[in-house]
């Protein structure tokens, strides 16, 4: 593959990977319009081994926690996946900032306060306030989900849901019960995060973080603390927004592509952006540009398939039928299935895993029919939408 001119406009995570990944190939410029990198805090940083593991270097010196356990809850009916290093916490900031700071010393020319005024797509010509205008072979675009350059090329983003979420570190006082061992995490089904959900992850020295976000309206800090029964001292707060799909169905224009929260390539379960975006960029690395295409549709396929799964836990069923769902799947068996095999972020091998299993899938499947045909006819209807994406 030859070696290519290669604008990367954007710092967050997507554009800073890119710029890591392909400045071993390429002669990368990278454009931010903010003066420094890993700003504003607003995402958890939960992913897989694999994420964290295909990240390398900056990702090891950025874990804060390795979790064992994930306690899915749902009324009164508890979930429990167990198994080594299920999941892994990194903090996004200092995951950022040696992201870039590889990346310079890769060869990589960061312009820093550098703000992109639009692109020739046809050209590939970037235009810029105060750092000129230049040309390159290929241009890849992570400006955000309100980014304005990724936008005045007409990538529509409407179909993409998003909502708001808000994270809290918090050192819990006597009175809390947060429910949660170390190495755990737990995720909330509850009406009141209607859209989504809530968390609580343990932390080293005893602390946790709380989470949670909904759809439509914006969850307050103490409204959070208040419903999970949790209290103490604040250390921190942050969030922003959420998007849970569906993607971006063609993100790319000529030699000029879109990824991150601009192509809405991220999670659609819990909103991450993080593994879809490594998976991508390790794909372009390792084609040449007239595949990258083909990368990108790949990914975009998976994650339709994964907003279809998604889709059944944030809107088809209520509490009671995930309270009902999650005992079916404890009594028969199904869910230490499920433990065994599931992977923190690849949630369409749920499916797989599921048809792999077609008598253990049919008997669990009646059981729960019988007690909630609803919602039951729901999942069925979702599962097969995404079989056939």
């Amino acid at each position: 593959m030859e070696t290519l001119r290669i604008g990367v406009i954007g710092a967050g995570f997507a554009g800073l990977y890119t710029a890591y990944k392909l400045s071993s190939r390429h002669q990368i410029t990278l454009f931010e319009e903010d003066p420094r990198v890993g700003r504003p805090k607003h995402c958890t940083g939960l992913v897989s081994k694999w994420t964290t593991d295909s990240i390398g270097g900056p990702a090891y010196r950025s874990i804060q926690e390795v979790y064992d356990r994930i306690v899915f809850s749902a009324g009164s009916e508890d979930i429990v996946f167990d198994r080594p290093g299920i999941a892994v916490k990194l903090d996004r900031v200092r995951l950022e900032e040696e992201l870039y700071n590889e990346s310079l010393d890769k060869g990589v020319q960061a312009l820093m306060g550098c703000k992109v005024l639009g692109i020739d797509s046809e050209k590939n010509i970037v235009h810029t306030n105060n750092c000129g205008t230049d040309r390159f072979d290929a241009i890849i675009i992570a400006d955000g989900f309100y980014g304005k350059v990724s936008r005045g090329l007409g990538i529509d983003r409407s179909r993409t849901r998003s909502l708001v979420g808000i994270n809290i570190e918090i050192q819990p006082d006597q009175s809390s019960s947060t429910g949660i061992e170390p190495k755990t995490f737990k995720v909330v089904f509850h009406r009141r995060f209607k859209g989504f959900f809530s968390w609580i992850l343990s932390l080293p020295a005893g602390k946790i973080i709380v989470g949670g976000g909904r759809i439509r309206e914006p969850i307050h800090r103490d409204e959070l603390l208040k419903s999970l029964g949790i209290s103490g001292v604040v250390l921190d707060a942050y969030g922003g927004t959420i998007l849970t799909g569906p993607p971006v169905e063609k993100p790319y224009l000529s030699n000029v592509f879109v990824i991150g929260d601009a192509a809405g390539l991220t999670k659609p379960f819990t909103g991450g952006g993080l593994y879809p975006n490594v998976k991508l960029v390790n794909c372009f690395s390792q084609n040449s540009l007239s595949d990258w295409r083909n990368c990108m549709d790949k990914t975009i396929r998976e994650l339709k398939v994964q907003t279809k799964i998604a889709r059944i836990f944030h809107e088809d069923l209520e509490d009671m039928d995930l309270e009902e769902l999650f005992k079916t799947l404890r009594e028969t068996g199904f869910a230490g299935i499920i433990s065994s095999n599931i992977d923190y972020d690849r949630h369409e091998e749920l499916v797989q895993i599921a048809l792999s299993h077609k008598k253990l899938l049919l008997s669990s499947g009646l059981k729960y029919a019988l007690k909630k045909p609803v919602a039951a006819s729901k999942i069925v209807y979702r599962l097969l939408a995404s079989v056939f994406t």
